[in-house]
């Protein structure tokens, strides 16, 4: 085998990490023992998937970032798009991903009150209301970079967050 077909095969084995954010409205108010019920099953399941991550919800809205095996991704973000508990209004595919930004997180639940320490709550809950109000600007270019540049800032910020 030559160099060449050695080095697509070895591509070919390995499995593309990727991240996926996506923003949604809840169909139904949630309390916090509620959001601690879905975060711990979700640590579980994730955990199995090798998917890490966290869950953000403030005033009716989530955002939810996922980093794992492509495969895996994407078959939880479909489960994910059938729950009748929200409505996804945004959501974005990463370029394959270097490294794990969260390996650390089968699924954290991002405290508001945590996020005030690390000066991050105005920034997401800013984020959410641009979100709300203006839908289709989320799907320009632009909008991507600010998603991007949101998630590192808590990828970050994350050993304060733990």
């Amino acid at each position: 085998m030559s160099k060449r077909q050695n080095q697509r095969q070895k591509d070919v084995d390995i499995d593309v990490r990727r991240g996926v954010v996506y923003i949604s409205e809840a169909k139904q108010k949630f309390s916090f023992s509620q959001l601690k019920e879905l975060t711990d099953l979700a640590t579980v399941q994730n955990a199995k998937l090798g998917i890490t991550g966290f869950l953000y919800y403030d005033h009716g809205r989530f955002l939810q970032y996922l980093e794992g095996p492509e495969q895996q991704l994407m078959d939880l973000l479909r489960k994910i798009r059938i729950d009748d508990r929200h409505n996804i209004i945004y959501t974005r595919v990463s370029i394959p991903l270097p490294f794990a930004r969260f390996s650390d997180w089968s699924m954290q639940y991002l405290d508001p009150a945590a996020l005030v320490r690390v000066n991050l709550k105005s920034v997401l809950i800013d984020y959410l209301s641009f979100a709300q109000t203006n839908i289709q600007i989320l799907f320009q270019a632009e909008s991507d970079e600010q998603v991007w540049n949101l998630i590192d800032k808590i990828a970050q910020a994350q050993a304060v967050l733990n």
